[in-house]
């Protein structure tokens, strides 16, 4: 069946004396119209996609100007989302069981300030100072404010 499906392979030249019936004899014209017309569809195709794209970007850029600040709900949940990554290291809601520091009730001014110090590398880490890039001051300081409004295991 392998050995088939080459053989059916519209890309391969068909090499026989004579033709069978119902196929036709190879042509390289055909196979290389083919291979254009191929081309031309991903093209096409891979053009929509970044038309849809930049536009999405321009509806998403104009509503961003003209949205309003978020309600303090909304910021809440976004730092619970932001703040859930930190779960697989730091425990959850940042109450960590050992070996890594725990978050919950860690001073807002004082984790804005380590993660900055990750993010330009003035600290040193085995991983925090990668995680730290992903983060804007403004997501780095939503973050600070939830896990300090936490209450630290006794």
């Amino acid at each position: 069946s392998r050995l088939m499906g080459l053989l059916c392979d519209p890309f391969l030249p068909q090499v026989r004396a004579k033709s069978v019936v119902g196929s036709k004899p190879y042509r390289p014209e055909r196979r290389e119209r083919s291979k254009m017309q191929a081309t031309q569809s991903m093209r096409r195709r891979n053009l929509s996609v970044l038309v849809l794209a930049m536009a999405a970007l321009t509806v998403q850029a104009a509503h961003a100007q003209s949205a309003p600040a978020p309600s303090a709900a909304e910021s809440a949940i976004a730092a619970r989302v932001l703040a859930s990554t930190c779960a697989n290291c730091h425990g959850m809601d940042g109450r960590s069981a050992g070996g890594m520091p725990m978050l919950a009730g860690y001073p807002r001014d004082s984790m804005v300030s380590t993660m900055q110090a990750f993010r330009s590398g003035q600290r040193p880490a085995t991983i925090m100072h990668q995680l730290a890039k992903g983060y804007t001051d403004d997501q780095i300081a939503l973050v600070a404010e939830h896990f300090s409004r936490l209450k630290a295991l006794p």
